[in-house]
């Protein structure tokens, strides 16, 4: 016979196991703390309230800019020497490794010397990285960006992971630099993608992608081969002034609205099949491989 009173007290026991487990909170400081004693920061399931602000990490240089006679700037560079790793997280307030004050005329600004992971992480709020700088391997996979995602002159040193990614509002990565491998594959862009003179070193993956507002490559340059294959662009999509340099894949790839490719360069090999273009396309002064190009070219399957 089933003991009703031994069973409801062992639900209420896993109940608050598992309140402790997955609905930790945790205070945007303790991780400040956690950083300015030198200890790695790895949580995970857990409630992050309050802002994560970089600023307040012991560990800074201050360099002096003059501009003109009367005027002056500093810049100030956080140091993060320990692994940051948020794994499952609800990050509510902002994330703020960049900062500048107008009045002030200064620069604020965060380095990252070990690995950073924020994967699977919810952030509710903007998300300042502006400026920063990723020496080693970054993962941001599965994450969600309700807030603007700021990652603008951002450099990344090691592997760069967006894959599975979703962006509410504006994900800019105008003037980015990609070191090495870089993965955007079957992520969201509900708002711009900005990635307006962007640098891809290696290779860059776009794969099953959507870009439901602005797609915005123009100038970028990718050194290695790019895959946007099996991806959506919904509105519109610019490549005007892109390069390249080693080959790209649009297989499958659908452009609702159109696209710019005007200067454009582009290199073999170009993987196309199944290709659709819906909307006008600008072709003029586009290159393959030296030469130019038309739509007709488009238009045949390889």
């Amino acid at each position: 016979m089933i003991n009703i009173k031994k069973v409801t007290l062992i639900l209420i026991l896993l109940a608050i196991i598992s309140m402790l487990i997955y609905s930790e909170t945790i205070k945007g400081d303790e991780i400040i703390k956690k950083i300015n004693e030198g200890k790695a920061v790895i949580i995970e399931n857990s409630d992050i309230r309050g802002d994560i602000d970089f600023r307040k990490v012991n560990n800074f240089t201050i360099k002096k800019k003059i501009n003109g006679i009367f005027k002056s700037e500093k810049e100030y560079t956080y140091h993060i020497k320990v692994p940051i790793i948020l794994r499952n997280c609800k990050v509510y307030g902002k994330v703020i490794g960049y900062y500048y004050d107008d009045f002030t005329k200064t620069l604020y600004k965060t380095n990252f010397n070990e690995k950073v992971e924020f994967k699977g992480t919810t952030f509710y709020s903007d998300v300042y990285f502006k400026y920063t700088e990723f020496f080693k391997d970054s993962d941001f996979s599965k994450s969600e960006f309700n807030g603007k995602s700021l990652f603008k002159y951002a450099k990344f040193d090691g592997k760069a992971n967006f894959s599975f990614c979703k962006y509410e509002n504006d994900a800019n990565f105008k003037y980015a630099k990609f070191r090495f491998e870089t993965d955007f594959s079957n992520s969201d862009f509900f708002d711009t993608a900005n990635f307006k003179f962007a640098r891809f070193y290696d290779l860059s993956i776009f794969k099953k992608s959507t870009f439901e507002g602005e797609a915005n490559f123009k100038y970028t340059k990718f050194q290695e081969f790019v895959d946007f294959s099996d991806s959506k662009f919904i509105r519109t999509a610019n490549f005007k002034f892109t390069k390249f340099y080693s080959g790209l894949s649009f297989e499958n790839t659908l452009f609702e609205k159109g696209v710019n490719f005007k200067y454009t360069r582009f290199t073999s090999p170009f993987k196309k099949k199944g290709l659709i273009i819906k909307g006008p396309v600008d072709l003029k002064y586009a290159k393959f491989n030296g030469k130019s190009l038309n739509y007709y070219f488009f238009t045949q399957n390889n």
